[in-house]
């Protein structure tokens, strides 16, 4: 079995340091948080308990094992991995909440949650409602 969404997270904090540098985020007052941790991206994908926890993965059309970025529109945050460096966004207000993610909508494009293969050369994309990030 998997890691708990619990556990991972607090393994994914301690390795984790406030940034001292200016950003769209940290203008608007959240918190970001930097770390390293040397894990593949479905580590959080395949954690357990991460969806009852609030987290969806915002799909997007650079998604590989090194690139993943999801929100958690219950505790206004957000996560960003790349190559083993993470990114935890906390904002304060859903208002700060909705503008971050609005943020990322406009900076990464959509990809699908999964693409359908039939045997006869066809496919479909499914594509996740984006409406599903925001916090109400």
């Amino acid at each position: 079995m998997g890691m708990l969404i619990n556990e991972l997270m607090s393994n994914l904090k301690s390795s984790m340091r406030p940034i001292d540098y200016e950003t769209a985020d940290t203008l608007a007052g959240s918190r970001v948080e930097r770390g390293f941790w040397a894990v593949d991206r479905y580590i959080f994908d395949y954690a357990g308990g991460s969806k009852a926890a609030g987290w969806v993965a915002y799909d997007t059309d650079q998604d590989a094992e090194y690139f993943g970025v999801w929100c958690n529109p219950k505790t206004l945050q957000s996560l960003t991995y790349v190559e083993g460096d993470w990114i935890l966004v906390t904002c304060g207000c859903a208002s700060s909440y909705n503008e971050m993610v609005t943020r990322l909508l406009a900076e990464h494009d959509a990809g699908p949650q999964y693409v359908v293969v039939w045997p006869v050369d066809m496919q479909a994309a499914v594509y996740r409602d984006a409406a599903q990030l925001f916090a109400a």
